[in-house]
C-alpha cells in the first residue's frame, strides 16, 4: 500500500507537494471534509479520540462547549438589556435638558438688552436643543463602531 493511499485526508496537515499530488477528488473530498464540521464542537471522532486518551474529557469538552455558549448568550443579553437602559435614559433627560436650556437662554433673551446677551441666548438654545440630538447620535455611532469591532 502506498502513501497516497494511506492519507486520510481532514486527518492531519498536508504540505503543498503532497496537496498537489492528490488527485482532484480526493482535494474535493478534503475540501468537504474541513467545510463539513464548522461548529462549536469538534467532530465526533476527534472528541472520542480524547475521550480515548483522557477518559471522561469528551464529555468534559462538551460541557464546557454548552457552558460557553449559555455564557455568550447571558452577556449578549446584558449588553441588550444595557442599551435599552440607556436609551430610556436619553428619552427621559435628553428632552428635559433642552427644555431647561429653552428656558435659560428665554432668560437670558428677556434679561440682557444688548446684542450680544440676544446671541449668547442663541447659542444656549442651539446648544440645547442640538448638544443631547448630537450626543445621542454619536452614542449610536460609537455603539455601532464597538459593535462591528467586536464581530471581527
Amino acid at each position: 500500500m502506498s502513501d497516497e493511499d494511506k492519507h486520510e485526508p481532514g486527518r492531519e496537515i498536508i504540505s503543498q507537494e503532497d496537496w498537489q499530488k492528490l488527485s482532484s477528488e480526493e482535494q474535493e473530498r478534503f475540501l468537504f471534509r474541513v467545510e463539513g464540521f464548522q461548529s462549536p464542537l469538534l467532530p465526533p471522532e476527534v472528541l472520542k479520540s480524547y475521550g480515548d486518551v483522557i477518559p471522561g474529557l469528551d464529555k468534559k469538552l462538551v460541557e464546557w462547549s454548552e457552558s460557553e455558549t449559555l455564557h455568550r448568550r447571558q452577556l449578549e443579553r446584558d449588553a441588550f438589556e444595557e442599551a435599552r437602559d440607556l436609551r430610556s435614559r436619553s428619552s427621559i433627560f435628553g428632552p428635559a435638558v433642552s427644555i431647561i436650556g429653552l428656558l435659560v437662554a428665554g432668560g437670558v433673551g428677556a434679561v440682557g438688552t444688548t446684542w450680544s446677551s440676544a446671541f449668547v441666548a442663541m447659542v444656549i438654545a442651539i446648544v440645547a436643543v442640538g448638544g443631547p440630538f448630537a450626543a445621542r447620535i454619536l452614542a449610536g455611532r460609537f455603539n455601532n463602531r464597538q459593535t462591528d469591532d467586536q464581530v471581527e
